[in-house]
């Protein structure tokens, strides 16, 4: 049965329209425009299949405001939200300030982390019921879901996308005179070289849209192989 801290919990995707020459470019480095633009496509898949396993009120926040018919083009049953000019923590704050209309407490996820599923989302709204935060580790130092019973920490000053973020959210979080709860880390995918480990940490994921990312993966993999031993 279905606990009620789901009900009562918004699951909110931060997300961007896949776009060559904008998405994923730590791999477009590597890997080339096309195939970061292919990828990300598979990450919001997978993200978004967890949003539609949610019982609880769910959102899709977007990075550009040009692409609300996009999402509402997707959004099932999930609500748009905007996200605000500024940098990433400022854009936190303003889409959870707009998500108390749907729940009293929030968890915000990203694109990134295939390996997140139900039973570790589930695991933040039940610490929500106990603490002011709870924060999902990134195996990278970052954080893989963001969960918020109340407000934030001030975060326009965090500094994001990089290894020192989760310890300066349990910092900021601290200073703040608030509780955190912390789960295990997961691996999020941010470069070319990462594409086997995640395929491999994916194996026994069950889950359609995570076998579609997978065997993309495998692929890709096997693809960069036969390249490199072409040019050697």
């Amino acid at each position: 049965m279905t606990e009620q801290v789901e009900y009562d919990t918004a699951l909110i995707l931060m997300c961007k329209r896949p776009d060559a020459g904008t998405s994923k470019q730590r791999v477009a480095r590597t890997a080339g425009n096309d195939i970061a633009q292919a990828l990300a496509g598979r990450l919001l898949d997978c993200a978004l299949a967890d949003l539609s396993r949610w019982r609880g009120p769910t959102a899709i926040a977007i990075a550009d405001g040009t692409d609300s018919g996009w999402a509402q083009s997707m959004a099932e049953h999930h609500v748009v939200l905007g996200q605000k000019d500024g940098n990433l923590g400022e854009r936190i704050e303003s889409v959870t300030r707009q998500a108390t209309d749907l729940a009293p407490r929030q968890i915000l996820i990203g694109m990134d982390a295939p390996t997140l599923n139900h039973r570790y989302l589930m695991q933040i709204a039940r610490a929500l019921q106990v603490s002011d935060l709870a924060f999902g580790h990134a195996e990278d130092g970052g954080v893989v879901a963001m969960g918020c019973n109340g407000s934030w920490p001030s975060l326009r000053e965090l500094s994001w996308s990089t290894p020192q973020l989760g310890a300066q959210l349990g910092e900021a979080a601290v200073a703040n005179g608030q509780t955190v709860s912390w789960f295990s880390p997961l691996p999020d995918i941010d470069h070319q070289d990462q594409f086997e480990a995640i395929a491999e940490a994916l194996r026994s994921d069950l889950r359609p849209t995570r076998q579609a990312l997978r065997q993309w993966l495998l692929q890709q993999t096997r693809a960069a192989v036969r390249a490199h031993s072409q040019t050697i």
